[in-house]
């Protein structure tokens, strides 16, 4: 178990390595898409809980590799913190949090039925839901920060009661300020907006907010120290990915021979399979 002091030891926000381990160590494929998007868009909690799949969608579907994660004032209709000062701006997600934000909605589209644009981008999995309404609950921010601690109690951080979603953001924080990929820097302009601050004094009426694809290319270069990073899941309480997948039906058979255990039908001939122990 390693220490990892929070309080007193900012340098920890570029320890890189903890936060994958944090990733690693989840107890579901929603909690991993979840830690890895706080992290690499440094979202606060409350902003990504009130994003919707449609905030996303279009990029999302249409294979781009750093995904635009719109903020905007009506985020606070859904949830009240959701837009800091109702300032709007926009970050990215990291292809790597991208590719585990996409195993999670397959996962859970292939459970629910196909996400729409309303649906909440995270949902909330409450047993005490009707099963075909959970997947329109949006998950609170109690829900992540028990999701964060027991991620980070998994990963074998020492001071895990006091890791929180804020982490996060502050890590993120970290690697706009440090050198990127290419040895370079971003501008402060450009470090403030990603992290949905107002620019003092004047430079804010003069940034340009709306280059989409400057903003795309700048974040490009943050070094998340990502590049061959193995996320899949550890031993002990998390999974092994993937250990839920969707079969046809007539592959079936296949499967349960090979040791594969069934879940559940979703309908259409399709069912769900696990590595897991379904009890």
């Amino acid at each position: 178990m390693f220490r990892l002091d929070i309080r007193r030891d900012p340098s920890i926000f570029r320890e890189r390595k903890k936060f994958t381990g944090m990733a690693r160590f989840t107890e579901s494929l929603r909690d991993r898409a979840i830690i890895l998007f706080l992290w690499t868009t440094g979202l606060r909690v409350s902003t990504a809980m009130g994003l919707n799949y449609g905030d996303i969608q279009e990029e999302f579907e249409g294979g781009e590799e750093f995904v635009k994660v719109p903020v905007y004032p009506e985020m606070k209709k859904r949830v009240l913190d959701a837009c800091k000062g109702k300032i709007p701006y926009y970050t990215f997600a990291h292809p790597h949090a991208v590719r585990h934000l996409r195993i999670y909605l397959r996962r859970r589209e292939a459970k629910y039925g196909p996400m729409k644009q309303d649906y909440p981008l995270f949902h909330s999995d409450w047993h005490h839901w009707e099963r075909e309404e959970r997947t329109k609950k949006r998950l609170n921010r109690r829900s992540v920060q028990r999701t964060v601690k027991e991620s980070a109690k998994l990963a074998g951080i020492e001071e895990w009661e006091s890791v929180t979603p804020h982490c996060l953001r502050k890590a993120f924080k970290s690697i706009l300020r440090a050198p990127t990929k290419d040895g370079g820097r971003l501008d402060e302009g450009t470090q403030e907006f990603f992290m949905g601050h107002i620019l003092p004094g004047t430079q804010d009426e003069y940034y340009d907010k709306d280059n989409v694809e400057f903003h795309r290319e700048e974040y490009s270069k943050l070094d998340f120290s990502l590049d061959g990073e193995n996320l899949e899941f550890g031993s002990g309480r998390g999974e092994e990915e993937p250990s839920d997948i969707l079969v046809e039906e007539d592959e079936l058979s296949d499967y349960l021979e090979q040791g594969w255990k069934f879940l559940e039908k979703i309908g259409d001939g399709k069912y769900i399979v696990t590595k897991r122990d379904p009890s």
